[in-house]
């Protein structure tokens, strides 16, 4: 089973497997290793794993870490599966603010469907009405109860003076 994540700058990493320990910022990067990564030794973890320097679309510097085998990875494709899953991990984050799947207190596993399978009908309503309106998924979120607050503010339901 392979991992890939994304690491702080401040990381320590060795790069032969009995030397010192190095930030990753401190790292230099030649040709080959900006497009065939750098296997290297990260602190406090008992195996080498494959280190790249991916430039993000914004200009931000990310430096992912996978073990996948270094022979068919390369930056162009590390590049790919840290967009897929910075996908998952906003889909995550949507998920929990907008619908607030957090707020399940089910422990068990079997519990927790129905209550989270809830939680994603409605960001999947949610997204694909912000889709339709060109909007963002807070801003649909948050005028689904415009139009029902006017009506109680002109109308109200329960007065405040009888």
């Amino acid at each position: 089973m392979s991992f890939m994540t994304t690491l702080k700058s401040s990381r320590l990493v060795s790069l032969t497997p009995y030397g010192g320990y190095i930030h990753l910022q401190d790292l230099l990067w030649d040709a080959n290793r900006l497009e065939h990564g750098l296997s290297s030794k990260l602190k406090e973890l008992p195996f080498r794993v494959q280190l790249f320097k991916v430039v993000a679309t914004h200009g931000d510097i990310d430096r992912v870490l996978t073990n996948q085998p270094a022979h068919n990875s390369t930056t162009h494709a590390i590049q790919q599966q840290n967009a897929i899953r910075w996908q998952i991990e906003q889909l995550h984050r949507e998920l929990k603010q907008l619908t607030g799947s957090e707020k399940c207190e089910c422990r068990k596993a079997r519990s927790q469907r129905n209550p989270l399978g809830c939680c994603y009908h409605a960001w999947l309503a949610l997204h694909l009405r912000a889709n339709q309106l060109c909007q963002s998924l807070s801003a649909v979120q948050h005028a689904l109860f415009d139009n029902y607050l006017r009506t109680e503010l002109r109308h109200p339901h329960i007065p405040a003076i009888s």
